[in-house]
C-alpha cells in the first residue's frame, strides 16, 4: 500500500520484539545506522531503545493534519506512550483474551479467571511465555497490577506449557490438543479461526485492558524523509485501515472501523496498559514471573 501511494521500496524485517530489538542495539554499538522506524509491542522501546537513546521524538515527524488532529483518536488525544512522545501507540484494542477449543470448552465454562484452575484444565493450557516481553508478559502483568502474584502461583499447578512460538500454540489448540492458550496472539489467531477451526476468544471478566502496536523513529535514520513519509502514511486512515485488517485488530484511530474486527466498547474504562508508569513496572514483573513460572521452564 505504502508503496503504491508513493513509489518508495520499503524493506522489512519481522520477528520477536526483544530479538530485533537487540538486533538494533547490537548494530548502534557497531556505529551501524540501518533502521529508519520500528514498530512492535510497547515494552521493548520503552525499556530498552529509549534509555539507549536509539529513538527520536516524533512530534515534528507527525505532519499530515489527519495524523496531527487529537480529536481523531482515542480519548480525544494523540496517543503517547511516553512523556517525551517517541512513542506512539497507534493501536488500541481490547486484550484480556484467552483463546478457547469450542470442542473442548463448553459455553459458560470460564467466565473469570478462577475457573482456570479446574482441575479438569490440568495440562490443558498453553502459557504464551510469560517471562519474556510480549502478550503473555503484559497479561500477567496487568492482572498481578490488579490482584496481586497470588493467582499466576495457583495456575503453576495446572502444568501449562510454555511456548514461544505464537503460530504452534494457536495450532496444537486448532487440533485439540490443548483446550486452553493464555493469550493468543491476534495475527495466528485469526489465520485457524478464518480457515475455520473449532476456536473463539474469552474476554475473561475484570482482566480485559487496551493494548496496541506502537511506532517509534530510530535515531541517526538513515533515510529520514523517507520514513517520515512512511509514518505519516501508517498513521493516517488509509494505512490504519490496512494494518487493522491484517493485523485483525483496532486501530486507536477513531474514524475506521474494520468489519470483522471487535471495536472497544465506548461505555467501558479500560485499563490502558501502553504507558510507560505501567511499563517501568513491567521489569519487576518479568523478575517476578521468571520466579513464579520458572519451575515450569526446567
Amino acid at each position: 500500500g505504502f508503496t503504491s501511494r508513493y513509489g518508495i521500496e520499503l524493506d522489512s524485517m519481522s520477528g520477536k520484539g526483544n530479538e530485533l530489538t537487540q538486533k538494533i542495539l547490537a548494530e548502534r554499538r557497531a556505529d551501524l545506522h540501518i533502521v529508519d522506524v520500528h514498530t512492535s509491542g510497547a515494552t521493548d522501546p520503552i525499556l530498552s531503545l529509549k534509555p539507549a537513546s536509539a529513538v527520536d521524538k516524533m512530534d515534528g515527524a507527525l505532519i499530515l493534519p489527519e495524523v496531527t488532529d487529537p480529536k481523531l483518536w482515542y480519548k480525544g488525544k494523540l496517543p503517547w506512550a511516553d512523556k517525551e512522545h517517541t512513542t506512539f501507540s497507534f493501536l488500541a484494542y481490547e486484550s484480556g483474551e484467552i483463546g478457547i477449543n469450542t470442542n473442548l470448552v463448553k459455553p459458560g465454562e470460564i467466565k473469570i479467571l478462577q475457573d482456570l484452575l479446574d482441575p479438569k484444565w490440568k495440562g490443558k493450557i498453553i502459557f504464551n511465555d510469560p517471562t519474556v516481553s510480549g502478550t503473555g508478559s503484559k497479561l500477567v502483568g496487568v492482572v498481578a497490577t490488579r490482584q496481586g502474584w497470588d493467582f499466576w502461583r495457583q495456575i503453576v499447578k495446572q502444568e501449562p506449557v510454555i511456548l514461544r512460538d505464537q503460530r504452534l500454540m494457536v495450532e496444537w489448540m486448532a487440533q485439540g490438543k490443548y483446550a486452553i492458550v493464555i493469550p493468543p496472539e491476534s495475527e495466528p489467531f485469526k489465520v485457524v479461526m478464518e480457515a475455520g477451526a473449532p476456536v473463539d476468544t474469552i474476554t475473561l471478566e475484570g482482566v480485559g485492558y487496551l493494548t496496541g502496536d506502537v511506532l517509534n523513529l530510530i535515531k541517526d535514520a538513515p533515510h529520514p524523509n523517507a520514513a517520515k513519509v512512511f509514518i505519516n502514511w501508517l498513521l493516517s486512515r488509509e494505512g490504519q485501515e490496512i494494518f487493522s485488517r491484517v493485523k485483525g485488530a483496532q486501530s486507536a484511530r477513531e474514524d475506521i472501523k474494520v468489519e470483522g474486527i471487535r471495536s472497544r466498547n465506548p461505555g467501558m474504562d479500560y485499563f490502558e496498559s501502553n504507558n510507560e508508569e505501567f511499563i517501568f513496572k513491567q521489569a519487576d514483573n518479568l523478575r517476578v514471573a521468571r520466579e513464579v513460572f520458572g519451575p515450569l521452564m526446567k
